[in-house]
């Protein structure tokens, strides 16, 4: 839980002649409830969302093929294998090159998604 600032575990057996524990925490407020209300979801109106019942083999075929030729195009393996060469002091792999193929990677697949995927609006 991201938002648990702290807690103590209390014996309170001379209090209460059980084996219970007395459990405080103290919370962060922010972010807690960070979701958002319901007259904004309802505010916002209908959203968008891929309709996989939609999609048969040859337009997967299509999505497949698509991603792969980006993937070339980008040279993604090739900078994935240059980014397992490099290391950090304590053996890592450095992890800004990686994020950086992971957001290549991750706008590959929402394009393609865009592209090839049938879209429906919900509620």
């Amino acid at each position: 839980m991201n938002n648990l600032y702290s807690f103590n575990n209390t014996d309170f057996d001379y209090i209460t002649n059980i084996d219970h524990t007395l459990l405080q925490l103290s919370l962060n407020r922010k972010g807690l409830a960070n979701g958002p209300s319901e007259a904004a979801v309802k505010r916002r109106g209908p959203r968008t969302i891929l309709d996989l019942k939609r999609m048969d083999s040859e337009k997967w075929i299509k999505y497949v093929q698509w991603t792969e030729i980006e993937f070339k195009r980008l040279k993604l393996l090739d900078k994935i294998q240059v980014a397992m060469g490099k290391k950090t002091d304590n053996n890592d792999i450095e992890s800004s090159g990686l994020q950086e193929i992971w957001d290549k990677i991750e706008k590959t697949i929402k394009n393609a998604s865009k592209k090839f995927i049938p879209t429906k609006k919900i509620k």
